[in-house]
């Protein structure tokens, strides 16, 4: 029970809120959001569960969110970067 305990929730808290030293809380909380990805990989290969199509569809909105900030984020840098 400990190391449930441990290991997913304060580990993973620590993690989080020592990462959001180093990126924007905004682009923290999408990335974030590639837990249910890893976990549905993780059934997929170790557990061989069975891909349905709305995982699917959702893998597919977590890696476009994540593509889409991405891009962002490096179209700002180059704007403040020219500004400066």
């Amino acid at each position: 029970m400990a190391g449930l305990g441990l290991v997913p929730t304060v580990i993973a808290y620590l993690l989080y809120t020592y990462g959001l030293k180093k990126i924007e809380s905004s682009i923290a909380s999408i990335l974030a959001t590639v837990e249910p990805l890893s976990a549905l990989i993780i059934g997929m290969t170790i557990y061989q569960e069975k891909l349905f199509t709305g995982q699917m569809i959702g893998a597919v909105f977590i890696v476009s969110s994540i593509i889409i900030i991405s891009e962002w984020s490096k179209r700002n840098n180059r704007i403040r970067n020219k500004a400066n």
